[in-house]
Parts: C-alpha cells; structure tokens; sequence
C-alpha cells in the first residue's frame, strides 16, 4: 500500500460498549508541530460507525462486509479513524440519521475476535440500522462450494483527532431522509489531515485555562449524580471509564480536558437512561467541532452543565 494511505473508521450513535486504557502517551508541543508539519494530509477509507473522543474505547461486533474489511486493514498496518453521525430523535422517539460529522478521531483497533456470522442477510444494506447487533451469513452455497462469513467482536481505541479535506459520499449525503445506505457503504475513500498535532499549551490565568479548572467541581458534581441515581448501565461502569480515560488532563491542557469530560459524559455504552435523554445529552460533536481551545472548554462546560441538570431531575 502507497506510504500516507488510511483507512477511516466512522462510528453511529448507537448505545453499545465501553472505553479503552493503552492509549499512546501524548506528544509534547515541538512533537506535535512536527508531527502535523511532516503529514498535513493523507489517503483515508472512512467507515461510519459512531462519535468518539480520544482515549475512549469502543467494543462493537463487526459484520460481513465490515468486520472482513476492518480486519484486512488492519493486518495492512493503515490507520483506521473513527467519526459519528449528526442525529435527531423523531417524534414517535425513533433515532433519524444525517450527515456523518467531518471531525472524528483515529482508531487503533486492538482486538478482533472471529465468530460465525448467525442467519440472516450480510450483504451491509442494514448495516446503520443494524451495526450494535448485526446479523452475518453463515454460508453461501453455490459454485459446486460454500464459505463462512465472520462476525468479528472488535475493540477500537480512541486516538489523534482529524477531519474530512474531501469526501464525494460526505459531500452528496442526505441531511435528514433517513436513508444513508444509499450510498451502499458504510466505507468510503477520503481525504484527511490530522488537527490538534501542534495546539499550545493554556497560560496559566487565561480564559481557557480557567475555565478548564472550572470543568473539574462539575466532574465530581456529575459523578455524585451518577452514583447515587444509580445510573451504571452495570455495575463498575464509571469506574472502567475512568480507568479507560486515565486522570484528568491539568487545566493548562485544556483542549485534552474537554475531550476527557467529552468521553466521561457520553460513555459507550451509555448511562442506564431512556435514549431520548441520552441524545439530548451528547456533546461530543459540539465539542469535536470547536475551532478553538477556548470554544472546545465552553462547549464542555454546557455539556456537562446540561447533564447536571437532566441527571437532578431524574
């Protein structure tokens, strides 16, 4: 495969799994300028799958011909990337689909467990409706022979973030018809540049920084809440989270504070609440979608804020 060339994974807003620990340790400033300067572009595949911040893990089972494509990039050694889908909830409480977002994360793809597929159609038409609970093929019969497609359960990790350069699929995709499989994917080529490689560290007194201080009573805030409502989806869930997440980002890493409080608050799986509360809770895209530092830490407090006072209601 030519040098610079990626493969994309972008991830749905589905409700399934957790987060992950051996995350890269992260890149000083000279490092990260480097870094961006000497790759400002690359080659991408980009799968649609669900939103994700840094460090946050995902476990997902794959299905034909998703988790088979997955994997071959993988043993390839391409870097997979993850994005999510701007959604809406309808008034009969179902979940509409739009546009996938234009700022994911890179996803290290650390496990993937073959199974074989269950009955049903593995061809990917259902794949967005479908993906937290695919249906595979167990056999093709035909040709004087017959084969065995796999399911494969996957673990992805967060990692550097990046957005979309170009992407014909993104550019023609349907805002809200609710019909994204039009598009037969859910892997498409793409252009991609890494963002974040060079953001500098937040002065001590600066508006960032202090708002980013200001993130960490509502993390204990939120935390509180989340225990004593008994809001674990099971038990021990916060606790692997936190593990997953490491500690909390100082404040004058303030870009990586946000992202952090991104990742606690939107879990995956989620929280034990009813799935309309859970979309009007997510913040990750607002978050991802920030331009700047300051933007990113405003958009994690309202996240957090909100959740605060949707959780004190329940």
């Amino acid at each position: 495969m030519p040098s610079g060339t990626v493969a994309m994974l972008v991830l749905l807003p589905s409700a399934a799994l957790a987060l992950s620990a051996n995350v890269p340790d992260r890149m000083n400033v000279l490092q990260r300028r480097m870094a961006s300067i000497a790759s400002p572009e690359v080659d991408a595949k980009l799968l649609i799958l669900d939103c994700m911040v840094p460090m946050q893990r995902f476990e997902i089972l794959l299905k034909p011909p998703v988790g088979s494509t997955i994997k071959r990039a993988r043993e390839a050694e391409e870097t997979i990337c993850v994005v999510g889908m701007q959604h809406t909830m309808s008034s009969s409480g179902r979940p509409q689909f739009g546009k996938p977002l234009r700022r994911g994360v890179e996803g290290r793809v650390e496990t993937m467990l073959p199974i074989a597929a269950g009955d049903g159609v593995g061809n990917g038409v259902n794949f967005y409706a479908q993906h937290t609970a695919p249906l595979g093929v167990t056999t093709v019969r035909g040709g004087g022979g017959q084969r065995v497609y796999m399911n494969y359960e996957t673990t992805i990790v967060g990692g550097r973030r990046f957005e979309v350069v170009e992407c014909a699929a993104l550019d023609a995709w349907p805002a809200n018809d609710g019909q994204p499989n039009k598009f037969k994917g859910p892997l498409f080529d793409a252009r991609i540049r890494w963002i974040g490689e060079d953001e500098e560290l937040a002065s001590p007194g600066s508006p960032e920084a202090a708002m980013a201080e200001s993130l960490e009573p509502l993390v204990k805030e939120w935390t509180n809440l989340v225990l004593m409502g008994d809001l674990e989806k099971e038990r021990g869930q916060l606790k692997a989270i936190l593990a997953d997440l490491g500690p909390m980002p100082p404040p004058e890493e303030a870009d990586l504070r946000a992202l952090w409080v991104a990742g606690l608050i939107c879990p995956l799986p989620g929280l034990a609440i009813e799935p309309r509360l859970e979309l009007e809770l997510e913040c990750r895209p607002a978050i991802l979608n920030a331009g700047t530092t300051l933007e990113r830490v405003e958009a994690a407090r309202l996240g957090i804020q909100r959740c605060i006072e949707r959780l004190r209601e329940l």
